[in-house]
Formats: C-alpha cells, structure tokens, sequence
C-alpha cells in the first residue's frame, strides 16, 4: 500500500467510526479505480477523435480540481 493510500486510511478512520470502516474504505477505493481507469479510457478517446494531446490535458487538468471540489462538498 502506498504512502497516499495509508494516509487516506487513516484520515478516514479519524472522521468515520471504525465500526463499518472495511466497506467505506473498499467503496472508497473502487470508485477512486473507477475514476483512474475511465480518465485514462476518455483521454485516449479524446485524443483518437481530436488527433492531439492537449485536449486531453486540458480535460483532465479541468477534471481534477473539480472532482476535488466535490469531494468536498460531500464532506
């Protein structure tokens, strides 16, 4: 496990009691899987479509900060 995913265990053990922890964390883990592949999926088929790269920056730079802006607001 790395050193992120070790820090995130423990930042969730801190806010959510433990008592149920296991499938929070695995539910966590999935949809954070889920969100990895399929970025990679629509970057190649932007990039298919398109013929360039940077579209497909340009949508994951956009995409980033705003899965980071509702995680928070989830919280």
């Amino acid at each position: 496990m790395s050193r992120a995913h070790r820090e995130l265990v423990l930042a969730l053990r801190e806010y959510i009691p433990v008592h149920g922890s296991a499938g929070r964390i695995a539910t966590l883990f999935f949809f954070g899987l889920i969100g990895m592949a399929s970025g990679s999926y629509l970057g190649g088929l932007v990039y298919d479509l398109t013929g360039a790269y940077r579209p497909a920056f340009l949508m994951g730079v956009t995409a980033c900060p705003s899965s980071d802006h509702l995680g928070q607001l989830a919280a």
